[in-house]
């Protein structure tokens, strides 16, 4: 595997084998054990082809498998395939060097007054028109009649001062299009449940936004009950990079 998910892949730490795995409603998560036995909790965006359609294959096995194995097995499928092969990726990457915050916080300390590109809705999408210079937000689902349709984004990348940029990019390989579109000088973040905290991502990005599981039993006993990823337990908002 080539590009910035194969180099990911290859960096990240190996000898962890898959506890558990569960595919929730909105949000997908694997529980592995690293070698000296510490349980982490990797989590992504739960992506869905179709009403009942979009299974994993019938002869996956994921449990006490090896989840950097799993991940580039699936990275190159549909619907929920790809959201297993991130939250096996995202297993492999310990919490240390986290910092708690926010990506609201980091786009409205940077955006404040400045041109700011949004890929893909958030929750607090609709509070940053009121301190950017210029605000525009593009979704492959448009929540807003404010949308701009990707084309659009792709005309505006190149003139925004602050770009944060949905994980789903990375899932559905826009990225490195999106990233080459931006201005050199721009602060460009990643951000969702999905990212991968690794730093090899600062190559191509000034921040990146995720999330930490600290509490694996609470987060996945929501999950398995349906609850959207917002009200989930057990986790908080971390960031790598510079702000």
């Amino acid at each position: 595997m080539t590009g910035i998910l194969g180099e990911i892949l290859s960096l990240s730490s190996a000898g962890f084998r898959i506890e558990e795995a569960r595919v929730g409603f909105f949000t997908t998560a694997v529980l592995s054990v690293s070698p000296e036995g510490r349980k982490y909790c990797g989590l992504a965006s739960t992506l869905r082809e179709g009403v009942c359609s979009g299974g994993i294959r019938p002869e996956l096995k994921l449990k006490g498998e090896d989840p950097l194995v799993i991940a580039r097995e699936l990275i190159g499928g549909r619907g929920i395939e790809v959201s297993l092969s991130f939250a096996s990726l995202n297993s492999c990457i310990p919490g240390a060097g986290f910092i708690e915050i926010n990506a609201e916080e980091i786009i409205k300390l940077r955006g404040t007054g400045k041109k700011t590109a949004v890929i893909g809705h958030f929750p607090f999408t609709d509070r940053l028109y009121s301190c950017a210079g210029l605000l525009k937000v593009s979704d492959l689902s448009p929540k807003s009649e404010k949308d701009i349709s990707p084309g659009e984004m792709e005309k505006f990348l190149p003139q925004a001062d602050v770009v944060a940029l949905t994980a789903l990019t990375l899932m559905n390989g826009t990225f490195e299009r999106i990233i080459s579109l931006c201005k050199r000088d721009a602060f460009k973040v990643l951000l969702g449940p999905s990212s991968p905290m690794h730093p090899v991502l600062l190559k191509y990005l000034d921040c990146v936004c995720g999330t930490f599981v600290h509490d694996p039993a609470a987060l996945l006993t929501d999950l398995s009950e349906g609850r959207n990823f917002r009200f989930l337990r057990g986790k908080k908002a971390v960031a790598i990079g510079r702000f």
